[in-house]
C-alpha cells in the first residue's frame, strides 16, 4: 500500500476528529493554542493507536467489532452532544458548563471517532500493511487536522453571539446518527 492510500485513508478516517474538534473550539471559546495541541495531541493519539489495535485484533473479531462499532460510536457521541446541547439551552451567563477539555472528555470523544480506524486496521493487518507506519500516519493527521478544527471552531465562536453550543451538540450528534445510518444501510 503506498503512502499517498495511507494518507488519503488517514485524512478520511480524522474527518469525524475534524467536527469533534471544531465543535470543541466553539464550546469552549476562549482557546489559547497549549489547548488545541492537547486536543489534537489526545485525538491524534488515540486515532493512530485505533488501527494498530484493529491490525493485531485480527480476522477472528472482525465480525463482533463491525457488529457494533456504529452502535458504541452512536451511543458515545450521542451523550457527549446531548451534554453540550442541554448546557446550551441551560446556559446561564457566568455559570460554568461542562468543559470539554477534560481529559476524559477528550478521550470519549477520541474512542467515538476512532472505531472506523480500528476496524479499517483490521483490514491493514489483512492485506500486510506496515500497522506501525499507518498508525503514525492516521495519528500525525489526525493530530494536525484537530488542533486546526479547534482553532477554527474558537475563531467562529468569537464572530458570533448565538449560542453556538446547541449547534455543537447537535452536531456531535448527528456525527452519531450519520455513523449509524451508513452502517445499517450498509448492513456492516
Amino acid at each position: 500500500m503506498s503512502f499517498l492510500y495511507l494518507f488519503l485513508a488517514a485524512f478520511g478516517l480524522a474527518v469525524d476528529s475534524f467536527a469533534v474538534s471544531v465543535c470543541t473550539g466553539v464550546v469552549t471559546k476562549s482557546v489559547m493554542i497549549k489547548n488545541a495541541l492537547r486536543v489534537g495531541f489526545v485525538l491524534g493519539l488515540v486515532q493512530g493507536i485505533a488501527p494498530i489495535i484493529g491490525g493485531l485484533v485480527g480476522l477472528g473479531l472482525k465480525d463482533l467489532i463491525q457488529s457494533i462499532d456504529h452502535w458504541v460510536a452512536f451511543v458515545l457521541l450521542t451523550i457527549v452532544g446531548s451534554k453540550m446541547l442541554i448546557d446550551g439551552i441551560r446556559h446561564k451567563p457566568n455559570v460554568p458548563r461542562g468543559n470539554l477539555l477534560l481529559l476524559k472528555n477528550l478521550l470519549t470523544m477520541g474512542f467515538a471517532t476512532s472505531i472506523d480506524a480500528t476496524v479499517v486496521g483490521i483490514s491493514f493487518g489483512l492485506i500486510g500493511v506496515n500497522l506501525w507506519l499507518a498508525g503514525l500516519i492516521v495519528g500525525l493527521t489526525t493530530f494536525v487536522i484537530s488542533t486546526a478544527g479547534v482553532l477554527l471552531g474558537a475563531h467562529f465562536s468569537r464572530l458570533t453571539h448565538l449560542r453556538l453550543e446547541i449547534v455543537a451538540g447537535l452536531v456531535l450528534i448527528g456525527i452519531g446518527v450519520k455513523i449509524l445510518v451508513e452502517h445499517l444501510s450498509l448492513g456492516i
